[in-house]
């Protein structure tokens, strides 16, 4: 029975996207998802390289090599073996280890005259280690093995670091990410080295914890980046630093909008409303009695903080 990797390793029934995948002959129900950004963001049909990190099975490098351009080099990275496919290339590398991972794509790089990639993937999942089981794709490098957990948000990092190394210039990143704590923390990261960041939510996400896919576009390829940008420690300072010399820099990703302009406001239509916010507050005075309302129970306040992940059945239930 499949596991679900976003769901401490617990068995899950199938569905119906691990079903289509074994109908298409795709390695995992992940290429779905890949298949979906790239049919929003037209990433893949003029990429002619294409690296994909926590690669393993494979279903994204398979997605790589059919929608990319004729020929294009496309190169897997994990520590766990990839099964070969053709017109792709793999590594069995661990992206924790950087400056080791690095170097061996560098050196595959090298020996087919690629100086950089179009496109860099991640759909990495970071899992508490058991014995004998490293977590998935990092996990066996001394520095990870002091570690009693690979967080998601440390793996996306170790991806960002190793992006930097290989994206060309208004070069495309694309990564997994759970709503978290260090959600403003990477997204600050992630704005000082793309011109534009969105965030989509693919059909075939795991609803839990709640998948979130990064789309980061067009490199700026800074010709040095400070090294505190990519340590998640002092990226948490360096946020927190600027929402407080710049209040307004937030809100391009994370606006908010009143619990009471939601129930009350003829400015917009409840749904229009749902459409502008990614998070709905009860902090004001107005929105108080709302937020005491028995009606309002503890589901709703979630959803109303988690809108900018919920599908339509949680809009519909915020609206009815």
């Amino acid at each position: 029975m499949p596991m679900d990797a976003g769901n401490n390793g617990k068995q899950r029934p199938q569905d119906k996207f691990d079903l289509l995948a074994k109908e298409q002959g795709y390695r995992s129900r992940a290429a779905f998802k890949l298949l979906q950004l790239d049919t929003l963001f037209r990433l893949l049909p003029t990429a002619r390289a294409v690296l994909d990190l926590c690669a393993a099975p494979g279903g994204w490098v398979q997605v790589a090599v059919s929608r990319a351009a004729p020929g294009a080099f496309v190169v897997g990275v994990d520590l766990a073996p990839i099964r070969p496919i053709r017109g792709a290339l793999s590594l069995k590398e661990d992206i924790t280890a950087s400056a080791r991972c690095g170097a061996a794509v560098r050196r595959l790089m090298d020996s087919r005259g690629v100086s950089s990639f179009e496109v860099v993937l991640h759909d990495g999942v970071g899992r508490k280690k058991k014995r004998g089981n490293p977590s998935v794709c990092g996990g066996t490098s001394a520095s990870a093995a002091q570690e009693a957990t690979t967080t998601q948000s440390a793996l996306v990092m170790d991806a960002v670091r190793l992006a930097t190394m290989f994206l060309a210039p208004n070069g495309t990143f694309i990564t997994k990410f759970f709503r978290c704590k260090d959600y403003k923390a990477i997204m600050f990261c992630l704005k000082q080295l793309f011109e534009r960041v969105h965030l989509s939510r693919p059909v075939a996400s795991w609803s839990t914890p709640a998948e979130i896919y990064v789309i980061c576009l067009r490199y700026k390829a800074p010709a040095n980046i400070q090294p505190e940008l990519l340590d998640l420690k002092q990226l948490h300072l360096l946020s927190v630093d600027a929402e407080k010399s710049k209040r307004q820099e937030s809100t391009e990703f994370w606006k908010t909008g009143l619990a009471s302009d939601f129930i009350w406001s003829e400015a917009q239509t409840p749904l229009e409303f749902l459409g502008s916010f990614l998070t709905i507050s009860f902090d004001d005075p107005a929105s108080l009695p709302i937020k005491n309302h028995e009606l309002t129970t503890d589901e709703i306040k979630q959803l109303c903080e988690y809108l900018f992940v919920l599908r339509e059945n949680g809009y519909n239930h915020l609206l009815e």
